[in-house]
């Protein structure tokens, strides 16, 4: 948000997310889980701590919106990076 053209405000969506890797554990690929691993979690995690760390120095509101899904909190066979890394993001956020 501007106000008299300064910067008062961000606001961050997150709604990072991959599926992938479906399978059962013990026959995921080892970069797909890193990926899935990056892309729903630790991306927006240093992203937010960047954002956030930079707004606290200049004096500017920040807030987050963060989309999830219910796999966060209910297993799904075949979905067990998608949902244990969105179980970690919830917690973050």
């Amino acid at each position: 948000m501007l106000k008299n053209n300064i910067l008062t405000e961000i606001i961050f969506i997150n709604n990072a997310g991959t599926v992938s890797p479906i399978g059962r554990i013990g026959a995921m690929d080892e970069q797909d889980i890193k990926r899935s691993i990056n892309i729903n979690f630790v991306s927006p995690v240093i992203i937010t701590n960047f954002v956030a760390a930079t707004c606290s120095k200049n004096n500017i509101k920040f807030k987050i919106l963060n989309i999830s899904t219910g796999a966060a909190a209910k297993p799904f066979a075949g979905w067990s990076m998608y949902c244990s890394v969105k179980c970690a993001s919830r917690m973050f956020f």
